[in-house]
């Protein structure tokens, strides 16, 4: 669920726009249809957080080493841009306790949550030269298979 965002920032830091690479503008459309439904105050609860939870789980067994180091440095250098939850909070149906959940609301409900982690990576020489190497090497089949998986996880 996370590696979504993940990927497309990568993709961004390192080609300067999503747009640049192959198949990328169509990942772009996807994640903000994806908001649209997923992003609903009154219908978002933590049942979704846990059924694209899943999703992640049989995804992450798919990704590689470096991938998976990768996504956690991020994450975790990541963490200072919750302290602005405003948007999260107005998801009362969520376990905003579960530090996950409120991550994942806000990387795909809140735009200051996307500009904040995309600065954790530029300003971040290390994390940035690691994801320019993994965005090379980085398969659509897989992402193709967890846009399905978090779709079908927010219909009801």
């Amino acid at each position: 669920m996370d590696k979504l965002l993940l990927i497309c920032v990568v993709m961004a830091v390192t080609y300067e726009g999503c747009g640049a690479l192959e198949g990328t503008e169509d990942q772009m459309k996807w994640m903000k249809e994806f908001a649209k439904v997923f992003c609903q105050p009154d219908k978002t609860d933590d049942a979704i957080m846990a059924k694209l939870g899943k999703c992640e789980d049989i995804h992450t067994k798919t990704e590689s080493a470096d991938q998976l180091a990768f996504h956690n440095k991020w994450m975790d250098k990541s963490k200072e841009c919750l302290k602005s939850d405003a948007t999260a909070k107005k998801y009362t149906k969520v376990n905003l306790g579960n530090e996950k959940y409120k991550q994942v609301l806000m990387m795909f409900c809140d735009s200051e949550y996307h500009t904040c982690s995309m600065k954790v990576i530029m300003d971040n020489k290390e994390l940035m030269a690691e994801g320019q190497k993994l965005a090379k090497t980085m398969k659509k089949d897989g992402e193709t298979e967890l846009h399905k998986c978090l779709t079908e996880a927010i219909k009801k």
